[in-house]
């Protein structure tokens, strides 16, 4: 007959293979979770990027040659410029840019650079601007400006105009008093130095 100490041996080893076959189990689920967990956060991530990258607004020049994503899904800011230079380069009452940071359009890449053609001016401040037009079309399509030892900007201005979808109401006027165009006639609001996309936004 079995002994109460052989028993109960019996009994330790059996709850001995027990305790090891659920410290495995555990570990298995562990194991398991700790994976479950690094998928759901890679796909958090990718899912993040690829949201970023829809969200980004598309530039498209007037015949379609240029087109890019803009740098970010929303502009930093947004004006338009009532100085002499912009109401040339625009052939309007005003010029509309729209600033975005410049990383994630320069450098550009090759394919972008090939359809372009720079023109440099002088600015005010002792620096320059240089100015990149459609090859084919002669679309105004971005511009940044650089200081007097060539340091160039952490922005670039975006013609608004070729921003598809771009909504204007955080929209200021800027360098209204050489402002040529005070409205339309029987249109309610429109004076340039009051009214402009936010009237809160205006500068003089």
């Amino acid at each position: 007959m079995m002994t109460q100490v052989k028993r109960n041996q019996l009994i330790t080893g059996a709850l001995r293979v027990s305790n090891l076959n659920n410290h495995h189990n555990i570990l298995q689920t562990e194991t398991i979770l700790s994976g479950n967990r690094q998928r759901n956060s890679s796909n958090i991530i990718q899912s993040v990027i690829i949201k970023r990258l829809r969200l980004k607004m598309d530039v498209e020049c007037q015949c379609g040659t240029v087109v890019f994503k803009t740098p970010a899904p929303e502009p930093l800011d947004i004006y338009c410029c009532h100085c002499s230079q912009c109401r040339k380069q625009s052939a309007s009452a005003f010029g509309t840019s729209a600033i975005f940071p410049a990383d994630g359009l320069f450098p550009l890449s090759d394919d972008l650079e090939s359809k372009l053609q720079v023109w440099t001016r002088p600015t005010k401040s002792g620096g320059h601007m240089d100015c990149f037009f459609c090859r084919l079309c002669g679309s105004r399509v971005f511009h940044r400006t650089y200081d007097e030892n060539g340091v160039p900007k952490s922005t670039v201005s975006i013609e608004g105009g070729l921003i598809l979808g771009l909504k204007m109401d955080r929209g200021k006027h800027i360098w209204t008093s050489s402002a040529v165009w005070q409205g339309l006639k029987g249109s309610e609001g429109l004076k340039v130095s009051k009214y402009i996309c936010n009237p809160r936004l205006a500068v003089e």
